[in-house]
Formats: C-alpha cells, sequence, structure tokens
C-alpha cells in the first residue's frame, strides 16, 4: 500500500514537472511574439519616416554623381536595406511559423496521439468563411473519438504525451528565441550604419575642440566609416555558416574567415581612401583572431560581467555583443591611429 501511494505521489510530481515546464515555454512564446511584432513595428515607423522624406531622397538620386563621398553613401544605405529587410523577414517568420514542431521532434517508433492541442478543422477556413464561420465548420476530432482515445490511454502514455507536448513547444520556442534575436542584432546594425552615415555626412563639419585636445584623438570619420562596413560585409555576409560553427574550435575556418575579412577591410580602405598599412593589416587579422577564438569574451563575461557559465544557449545574446564591441573598439582606434 505504502508502494502504491509512493508511486501516485511521484507520478503527480512527475506530471506536474511537464505541465508547469510547458507553460513556462508557452509563456516564453508569448513573451517573443511580443518582442518581433515591437520589432515590426519599429520598421514601420521607420518606413513612414522614410515615405515622408521621400522627396529628399528623389532629389538626392536626381542630383547623383559617381564619386567616392556618395559610393560610400550608397553602400552604406544597401546595408541598411539588406538589414531592414533580413529583420522584417526574421521577425515576420517568429510571429507566423512555418513549421510544423512535430517533424522536428524525435518521438522513436511511436507516433503521438497529439491530444494535447486540438486544432485540425473538417473544412479549411479560407474565402468567406475567414469573416463568418458557418456551422458546418466543425472540428475534426468528434467528442466520441477524442473521449475513447482518452480514455483508452494508461498513465505512462498519458506522460508520454505531454513529453512530446513539451518537446514540441520547446522547438518552437528555440526557433522563435533564435530568429528574434537575430531580429535584435538586425536593428542595432541598422542602427549603427545610420549613425555612421550621420557622421559621415557631417564629417567634414565636426570639431572636436578642447575634446579633442584632451584625448589627443585625430579620429578619421571617413575611415571609421569604411572600417565598419568592411567588418559588417566581412563578418556578416561573407562568413559561411560552417565558419561561425566551427573557428571556435578548429583552426583552419577561423583562418580562413580572418583572411577574407582582412582582405575585405583592406580592399575597401584601398579602393575608398586610397590608404594601405602594413601595420594596420596586421592588426586587423592578429586581433580578430583573437576575439574570434572566443577565449577573450568568455572571460570577460565570467570575469567582468560575471556571468558563470558562459557556454548555456541563454546568453548567446550577451556573447555577441561582447564580440561585437570588441570589433567596434579596434576599429575605433584603428580610425584613430591611421
Amino acid at each position: 500500500m505504502t508502494n502504491d501511494l509512493e508511486y501516485k505521489d511521484m507520478y503527480k510530481h512527475k506530471m506536474d514537472l511537464i505541465q508547469k515546464a510547458i507553460d513556462d515555454t508557452q509563456n516564453t512564446i508569448r513573451f517573443t511574439d511580443t518582442k518581433a511584432a515591437a520589432i515590426i513595428g519599429f520598421w514601420g515607423i521607420i518606413s513612414t519616416i522614410l515615405i515622408r522624406t521621400a522627396d529628399s531622397w528623389t532629389l538626392w538620386l536626381q542630383n547623383f554623381q559617381l564619386s567616392i563621398p556618395n559610393l560610400v553613401i550608397s553602400l552604406i544605405l544597401v546595408l541598411m536595406i539588406f538589414f531592414l529587410v533580413k529583420s522584417v523577414s526574421l521577425a515576420y517568420l517568429v510571429v507566423v511559423p512555418k513549421t510544423n514542431p512535430i517533424k522536428h521532434v524525435q518521438t522513436g517508433d511511436r507516433s503521438a496521439h497529439e491530444l494535447y492541442f486540438i486544432s485540425k478543422l473538417n473544412k479549411p477556413l479560407s474565402g468567406r468563411r475567414l469573416y463568418r464561420v458557418a456551422e458546418d465548420i466543425q472540428l475534426e476530432e468528434s467528442t466520441e473519438n477524442y473521449y475513447n482515445k482518452i480514455k483508452g490511454l494508461d498513465t505512462n502514455e498519458l506522460m508520454r504525451e505531454l513529453v512530446i507536448e513539451l518537446q514540441k513547444v520547446s522547438f518552437i520556442r528555440s526557433v522563435k528565441v533564435d530568429r528574434a534575436n537575430a531580429a535584435i542584432t538586425t536593428v542595432i546594425n541598422f542602427l549603427i550604419l545610420l549613425l555612421i552615415l550621420l557622421l559621415y555626412i557631417v564629417g567634414n563639419k565636426i570639431n572636436l575642440g578642447s575634446l579633442g585636445i584632451m584625448f589627443s584623438l585625430n579620429l578619421n570619420i571617413e575611415l571609421l566609416a569604411t572600417l565598419i562596413i568592411g567588418h559588417l560585409i566581412g563578418d556578416y555576409l561573407l562568413q559561411t555558416d560552417n565558419q561561425a560553427m566551427r573557428k571556435q574550435d578548429e583552426w583552419l575556418p577561423l583562418l580562413l574567415h580572418c583572411f577574407v575579412y582582412t582582405c575585405t577591410l583592406a580592399i575597401l580602405s584601398y579602393l575608398l581612401l586610397g590608404v594601405y598599412n602594413w601595420t594596420m593589416v596586421f592588426i586587423i587579422f592578429v586581433s580578430h583572431i583573437l576575439i574570434d577564438k572566443g577565449d577573450i569574451v568568455r572571460w570577460w563575461t565570467k570575469r567582468i560581467k560575471g556571468i558563470n557559465n558562459p557556454e548555456t544557449n541563454s546568453i548567446k545574446s550577451v556573447l555577441a555583443s561582447i564580440d561585437q564591441t570588441f570589433h567596434y573598439l579596434v576599429i575605433f582606434i584603428l580610425s584613430c591611429s591611421f
């Protein structure tokens, strides 16, 4: 009798754990959907600004002349459009997923009964049915059939159904969180490019005054803009997924990525500004190896930010932000030195 009570008590605890995990995961999914909607709202504001300033852009295009400043501005605008399209598409996929999660769950030999959510209709909801649902639109699963399926499940099968449901929502959460984080990173890149564009346009009018004397900085705005554009091209557009996944564990993908990255920055600097310096090339190459290897980023995350386990998936966005900050610091120092 005691063993039977212990079994029932343990079974209850297991079921409560699974149910709580499902609820927490669904709450994360809802919050991620909210973030994606906020991203789409942000781009709506940007689109409104662009529409209201359409006359200015049209005038600029009509007076466009082939020159280095115009080429730099055009390149920045193309990258901004790329980030806009990428961010909107990722945010849209967060809100309107196109993936069936059960296809990404290893259920083994036995398929799931899928009793947790009853979502299938007997007829597709399209056309006029989207606006007025007639009585002939019903759930595909009848009350009697669903009752018989539930009645026929033993305790282990019922727990298995909940485990599969937890796996499904966990997959959905992982995909949504990764896409939302990528969309947010893309928004940040867009804003950085916008700042670069503004600095480049007014660069010849910038006067650091006493602040510049205090820090003894000779900031080359054109070089700063060119290096950041090169960084975005080399680190985002030209880096393969294989290199991004393996560069912290294997030297060949890391060196190949750093070589392409360095060549991109060096070629852009030479073609747009006529700047070519072996010391600068060496600093770009070596610093990129040190940062992308990941040891410095993990050390900073653990020792300075106080995150004990930098390897967890939940702080990938933090690691990426620290990684990019180090890259931009190197670029800023180079822009003050050459």
